[in-house]
């Protein structure tokens, strides 16, 4: 089966082994996998700062580059989250709608379609990573979006997924926060570390990776939190690692 895997601006600029990993995964189901170059942006940063011309233009752009009948894979939430759900209320006109609205029928998350499609446990127990905290974006939350990442880990992996006290709180990211307010976004991200480290929990997996971008960033400058930046996984690589 042929596939689209939209790796987003994110993972292309700075996670391109995530990247890889995930081609490596997808082709391990049986999957011929195709990246278009230029698809580039989703747009959801531009939307994420209010920036809706710019989020119009480019989102415009990607979808275009995204048409056809095979299914797009999504390594990222966040555009996932603007194809399924902000994009139809960008491109409410013409051409464009309706193709925003064919995609959506097409666009999967990468957990939804490992899980939907590997015959056998794709996620082995890596080293002495037992306890993890699954951490889904609240761009995803707050939309109610399945999210397929914690039967992945624990039915297939053996892994013991800890429900965290503050598990729907966002990180900080959410909203270009992180711009805006510098100090409550790391007091936010902060927070979330701190909750996951008092829970015993080893690392955290997201499939956000603004998400990641964020709370490794805090890993990184937070050291009396006890986290080490590569402790905050992006689901492909834990898979990737285990295979």
């Amino acid at each position: 089966m042929e596939i689209i895997l939209f790796v987003g601006c994110v993972v292309d600029q700075f996670f391109p082994e995530t990247g890889m990993n995930a081609i490596k995964i997808l082709e391990r189901l049986g999957c011929t996998v195709r990246v278009p170059g230029a698809a580039g942006c989703c747009g959801a940063p531009a939307w994420q700062h209010g920036q809706e011309e710019i989020a119009c233009e480019v989102a415009s752009r990607c979808i275009t580059e995204l048409s056809g009948e095979h299914p797009v894979v999504v390594l990222s939430s966040d555009c996932a989250a603007l194809f399924s759900v902000h994009a139809p209320l960008l491109l409410h006109n013409g051409s464009a709608h309706h193709a925003v609205r064919t995609l959506q029928k097409r666009v999967f998350a990468f957990s939804d379609w490992v899980s939907q499609h590997a015959q056998m446990p794709m996620v082995k127990n890596v080293g002495h990573t037992s306890r993890v905290a699954c951490h889904v974006s609240c761009c995803l939350q707050n939309e109610g979006a399945p999210q397929s990442m914690v039967p992945l880990l624990s039915e297939w992996g053996g892994f013991s997924c800890v429900d965290l006290p503050q598990i729907s709180a966002c990180c900080g990211y959410g909203g270009g926060l992180y711009q805006s307010n510098p100090e409550l976004s790391q007091q936010m991200a902060a927070e979330k570390l701190r909750s996951a480290r008092a829970e015993g929990v080893e690392y955290i997996i997201t499939e956000d990776m603004g998400c990641l971008m964020q709370l490794r960033a805090v890993a990184a400058q937070r050291t009396d939190l006890s986290w080490k930046p590569e402790q905050i996984v992006h689901l492909a690589d834990l898979i990737a690692e285990g295979l």
